[in-house]
């Protein structure tokens, strides 16, 4: 019955298999402690890699995202540094313009003043002013009436100094100062 079995192809369970059961597990290996804690560590390593790459990535995307912050900051800065000399300049030219106001009521209270005190007899030709000196030109046709005129200029506090001044015989005159465009 055994010979027809094997004719017929079929076998045992146990001759079937239990031989190669037997092959099976002599095939095995015999994983020990130290070769599954070896390869639990490179697996724990790879993924420590993985990680750290992770992270690193992470990082340099933030680096440049930093570096174009401080890109804009820089910009920023100069434009901030350059509206605060446009502003210090703005507030020069202010200074300087209530400056010219003030130069300017000065100056028309000293032709006021000039054209107030000028006695008859006296006839003004010309009249030179700069930010310091004054130059007035003329013609007085008696000593009189020119005396006069010096006496009200040296009153009126336009000048800082004494005046200068000289006559001519037929009347001309010139008389410089040191202007000091106020009044007393």
């Amino acid at each position: 019955m055994e010979e027809r079995k094997e004719e017929m192809g079929i076998f045992d369970e146990e001759d079937l298999f239990g031989e190669e059961k037997r092959k099976v597990i002599k095939k095995r290996p015999n994983y020990s402690i130290s070769s599954i804690l070896v390869l639990s560590i490179g697996l724990f390593m790879l993924v420590l890699g993985a990680r750290n790459f992770f992270l690193d990535y992470q990082m340099a995307k933030r680096t440049v995202r930093i570096r174009e912050e401080c890109e804009k900051y820089r910009n920023v800065e100069a434009k901030l540094k350059e509206l605060k000399m446009k502003k210090l300049l703005v507030k020069s030219m202010i200074e300087k313009i209530k400056e010219l106001q003030k130069n300017k009521m000065k100056t028309i209270g000293f032709f006021k003043a000039l054209k107030d005190n000028v006695p008859s007899g006296v006839i003004l030709s010309a009249v030179h002013k700069n930010s310091n000196s004054l130059k007035i030109e003329g013609f007085s046709g008696n000593a009189d009436s020119y005396s006069m005129f010096i006496d009200n200029l040296n009153k009126s506090g336009f000048f800082s100094s004494t005046i200068e001044q000289s006559r001519n015989t037929k009347g001309e005159f010139v008389i410089y100062g040191n202007f000091k465009g106020g009044t007393k």
